[in-house]
């Protein structure tokens, strides 16, 4: 997050670029990071992170030093938004379904039998819709199913299918 910087449309483009590469890789980095850890002793993970798993720290150096090179031809193509849509279809999927619903100011984001996935996610809050996004990326659904009217949170349904495209469906 830190390495990939500048020249996106907006600020969600970016930490859903971001996202979409940390899940996409994220089976891999918890197997490396459990093959080097000792939970007999405490540990300071930022520690643990600069100095244990340095060959970790320097695998995603290498990936933003990539990104951050060809971040022009990104970004001035739209191939940053369907790079994006890309790792979200090809990352396994965690859960089948999520139902994002909004009721009393808040998003809702629930799996099939009710369960919440996330804390609730206020609808005061002026970046409302970015969250909901990093959170379903990170929640790799899928299917994700909309229980609002279109009417109430348009901006917010033109949003998910902007990033999740075919997995976004209406009046569920």
């Amino acid at each position: 997050e830190e390495q990939i910087v500048g020249g996106f449309v907006s600020k969600i483009e970016r930490m859903a670029l971001v996202r979409a590469l940390a899940v996409f890789d994220k089976v891999y980095d918890i197997n490396f990071a459990l093959s080097v850890m000792d939970f007999e002793s405490k540990i300071d993970i930022r520690s643990f992170f600069l100095f244990r798993l340095k060959d970790l720290k320097s695998r995603w150096q290498e990936i933003a030093t990539l990104f951050q090179e060809n971040l022009v031809y990104l970004l001035s193509s739209d191939s940053c938004i369907e790079l994006v849509r890309n790792l979200i279809e090809i990352t396994d999927n965690e859960n089948e379904s999520v139902f994002v619903s909004a009721f009393e100011n808040n998003i809702f984001l629930r799996d099939q039998n009710g369960r919440e996935l996330s804390q609730p996610i206020s609808l005061n809050d002026s970046e409302f819709a970015s969250s909901v996004v990093l959170e379903l990326i990170a929640l790799s659904p899928k299917s994700i199913y909309l229980t609002f009217e279109k009417g109430e949170l348009g901006e917010l349904e033109s949003g998910l299918r902007y990033i999740f495209d075919k997995k976004v469906v209406s009046n569920a």
